[in-house]
């Protein structure tokens, strides 16, 4: 089962195995993991032992917990210790995987919430923007894996008369509402889950819900709004940035400017591409400061990266390009 568990898990994080409670928390102590996965059956003492040394030890860290063919009793016993969830053997990939991300998910709003993020917003003054825009032009992101932290620190620290942001990050629908929060409680930009068909306006920000690709469209009175798309997942994403980067293309044109962040895969590139070809501003995170440089890497492969800056230096060239002409043309 152990390895089992790391082959499946080793191909989306970094995983650290042990075979015994104490090599377990001799570990735990070393690495510091995000989230700790464990069977009840292991030799010396049980899985509900670790759980337990864990919650006194780690309060912080989840603990998702393999239990027996049908062992109820055990799976009631680790939920009242504190586990955060657990598995029923047997269990397939997919809930595995789902059960990682829900785990995962909660690490990274917990994150947020940490006083870095505080800080963060603090400083997000010292970028201004000297003149209006209208909802003409039109700013998206793109994220995956390590964008959770790439778009917060981003979004903390552009100012508030920013031209309409549409962003779509790989989250699973029991996330995207929350980060949205987050994102808002440390932007002084509006930020929201998009429900669609809301107006694209300066100040505001819309994040595609998880499990939904988010597109631009433009209304009967002639605005961008938000249109939520439940077609089936392109490069196994939903919500997918190319579907966005696409829809952004078509419907904004030149007047729009597109951002690949960290993430894994290639989604995004292709949609970033038809973006620049429409006329667009690109740019795409560099590799030192990317968790994963897998999107970028693809984007740039591509053809369709104008500007390769670090996620450091990303604010103030969007306030670049923006502030490069009050006709804004898409160029820097």
């Amino acid at each position: 089962m152990l390895h089992l568990v790391s082959a499946v898990l080793g191909k989306m994080y970094d995983v650290v195995t042990a075979r015994s409670t104490d090599e377990a928390l001799q570990k735990i102590s070393l690495s510091e993991p995000d989230v700790i996965i464990t069977d009840v059956r292991m030799p010396g003492d049980s899985g509900l032992v670790l759980l337990a040394r864990v919650r006194e030890q780690h309060p912080h860290i989840p603990v998702i917990l393999m239990t027996g063919y049908g062992d109820k009793e055990v799976a009631v016993t680790a939920l009242k210790t504190g586990a955060f969830d657990f598995l029923d053997k047997p269990f397939s990939n997919s809930e595995l995987i789902a059960s990682m991300e829900r785990a995962t998910a909660y690490c990274l709003l917990k994150r947020l919430d940490n006083s870095v993020y505080e800080r963060l917003r603090s400083v997000s003054a010292q970028l201004n923007l000297h003149q209006e825009f209208s909802d003409s032009t039109v700013v998206a992101v793109g994220a995956s894996f390590g964008g959770t932290e790439a778009i917060a620190d981003l979004m903390s620290q552009l100012p508030g008369n920013m031209p309409p942001m549409v962003i779509t990050l790989h989250v699973p629908p029991t996330f995207s509402a929350d980060y949205a929060s987050r994102l808002n409680k440390i932007s002084q930009i509006h930020v929201q889950q998009a429900e669609g068909g809301e107006r694209l306006k300066p100040g505001t920000a819309f994040l595609a819900p998880g499990g939904k690709h988010l597109a631009v469209r433009k209304s009967a009175q002639g605005s961008y709004v938000t249109d939520l798309v439940d077609t089936p997942p392109v490069h196994s994403c939903k919500p997918s940035v190319d579907v966005l980067f696409h829809s952004v293309a078509r419907t904004v044109g030149a007047n729009a400017i597109g951002i690949v962040l960290t993430g894994m895969g290639s989604d995004g590139a292709e949609g970033l591409l038809s973006m620049l070809k429409a006329g667009a501003t690109t740019f795409a995170q560099d590799q030192a400061s990317s968790k994963m440089f897998a999107m970028p890497r693809a984007a740039i492969e591509a053809g369709a990266v104008e500007h390769i800056v670090s996620l450091k230096e990303m604010p103030a060239a969007i306030i670049k390009c923006l502030s490069a002409s009050n006709a804004f043309q898409g160029k820097l």
